[in-house]
């Protein structure tokens, strides 16, 4: 076994760069079928806290270390299935012993299926769990608010008109105030606080003006009773 690894790896360096590239290539992406892979945020953040009337102030000095597992499949090139979870862990420097309600919870922040321009129509949808971004993020961007930038997700659904030189989002989104699942300590901690559902038209044009870009929308936000 040892003899034909050691002839196998020679015959590796023995081929021209770019064909050793592309051997490794297959063997480490996997099938064009399937993405998968990971990614790693560590971010340090002193937050000083001086409630109102309190009499005396807390300075919080922690790590929080975000990891996401993603994997997507692509049956066919026009449909997409898409999961990602992530876990947010916070390590507290100061207080010391203080514990983040969210440290162990890992949650699916997305999970959408998306068909894309099927048969060469210039239409596409998605469906489900999934992250958005309008206005360069000013207009539209977070879903759940109160956990940071551990997630960002919306529930509902994104269909897409491609006409000429213009692009429509039509936006349909009802997100929960969801709770952890896994957490007893975070019974009371909630990602919002309301429900709230998204719907309306967003257009994009990029060539009528010169080097601008042209965003036109109408959007009704309907927001739910506090739920605290």
């Amino acid at each position: 076994m040892k003899k034909a690894s050691l002839v196998i790896a020679a015959a590796l360096l023995a081929l021209p760069l770019t064909a050793r590239a592309g051997v490794l290539e297959d063997a480490v992406g996997g099938p064009e079928w399937l993405k998968y892979g990971f990614d790693e945020r560590l971010r340090q953040e002193d937050v000083f806290y001086s409630p109102r009337g309190a009499v005396t102030n807390t300075d919080f000095v922690y790590n929080r270390m975000r990891t996401r597992l993603f994997a997507g499949l692509t049956p066919v090139k026009e449909v997409e299935a898409y999961l990602r979870f992530t876990n947010e862990y916070r390590y507290y420097w100061e207080p010391r012993h203080n514990v983040h309600v969210l440290r162990d919870e890992v949650i699916l922040d997305n999970g959408y299926l998306a068909i894309v321009k099927p048969a060469d129509l210039p239409v596409s949808a998605k469906l489900g769990r999934q992250d958005l971004a309008y206005g360069e993020g000013f207009l539209l961007l977070d879903g759940g608010p109160n956990d940071g930038s551990r997630t960002s997700y919306s529930d509902g659904g994104k269909f897409t008109l491609e006409a000429a030189d213009s692009i429509f989002d039509a936006l349909i989104f009802y997100n929960k105030v969801t709770q952890p699942f896994a957490i007893d300590e975070a019974k009371d901690f909630r990602m919002d606080d309301q429900e709230v559902g998204l719907y309306g038209l967003y257009a994009t044009n990029a060539t009528l003006l010169e080097k601008q870009k042209i965003e036109a929308y109408y959007l009704y936000k309907n927001g739910k009773k506090s739920v605290l």
